[in-house]
């Protein structure tokens, strides 16, 4: 009888026309793709790094075992439509008009964002669009006034987008904030109107197994 042979990292491969040893079913159970109807069910297999498992949920997800638990693989998205309402004051303030929360992994994986805003600009008004991740401006956007003696108020579209590292483990919240003053402390403007659609896509950073 043959020793077993290796191939890759399989180190249990029966040599051919030799027994297959119950180690090399242990082996192969980790490297192929099993199936869980539930994350909690996928929880609770203690599998080595390296293992994919898929879960039935709606819709369904690929997972990847790293030494630090399961690692999402299919991207993660989220998407922010809507309108605001931002009152004008005579000192500068943010007004965050959208946001979404990237859950936690514990993988690293990169996060494109894209935010598109038709703000109903008033004259007398400077105002600035943001795009901010954890407290940090990733994009900006400097609308000029339409100046003192514009009274009409107009749209101006404006479109930003970027990408943004997530460490592993991290929670980050990504937010479209509009920051608007009236010049010469003017305070009876009214407010702008904001139209906003906030997208933000999250894949796995190059499968890297941590």
């Amino acid at each position: 009888m043959a020793d077993p042979i290796t191939i890759g990292s399989l180190t249990d491969v029966p040599a051919p026309n030799s027994p297959i040893n119950a180690q090399f079913h242990q082996e192969v159970a980790h490297r192929i793709v099993q199936r869980f109807a539930s994350k909690s069910a996928l929880d609770a297999w203690v599998a080595e790094p390296g293992a994919v498992a898929w879960v039935n949920t709606s819709p369904p997800v690929l997972w990847l075992r790293s030494s630090a638990g399961w690692c999402r693989q299919t991207p993660w998205g989220k998407t922010v439509i809507g309108t605001a309402v931002q009152t004008i004051p005579a000192e500068p303030v943010n007004t965050v008009f959208a946001s979404v929360t990237i859950p936690t992994d514990p993988g690293p994986r990169v996060a494109l964002f894209s935010a598109h805003v038709v703000p109903i600009l008033n004259p007398n008004v400077d105002t600035t669009l943001e795009v901010v991740a954890a407290g940090v401006m990733q994009a900006q956007w400097i609308i000029p006034t339409a100046g003192a003696n514009v009274g009409l108020a107009r749209q101006c579209p404006v479109a930003l987008a970027g990408r943004l590292d997530v460490a592993a483990g991290a929670t980050i919240t990504v937010q479209t904030r509009i920051t608007s003053a009236t010049r010469n402390n003017i305070v009876t403007i009214p407010a702008n109107l904001i139209a906003n659609r906030l997208d933000v896509t999250v894949t796995p950073d190059g499968g890297v197994i941590p």
